[in-house]
């Protein structure tokens, strides 16, 4: 689980590609957000988005489609 907005100048995104770089492949993430940009940055990766505020079933049903 990547929140797209990091504190220190690093966004998710730069932290999600990081890892793809490193493990060369995708990994299996999902962006949480309550920015505006965030639907089109999770689809152009295609990583599954959570909008915060989310409710907990939200976010386990989203952690059991991708472990599925």
């Amino acid at each position: 689980m990547i929140d797209l907005r990091l504190p220190g100048g690093t966004d998710g995104i730069d932290v999600y590609q990081q890892a793809r770089r490193e493990l060369g492949r995708r990994p299996q993430a999902i962006f949480v957000s309550a920015a505006d940009e965030a639907p089109s940055a999770a689809r152009a990766l295609n990583v599954p988005l959570i909008a915060k505020p989310f409710a907990i079933n939200d976010l386990l049903s989203t952690f059991r489609r991708l472990l599925a």
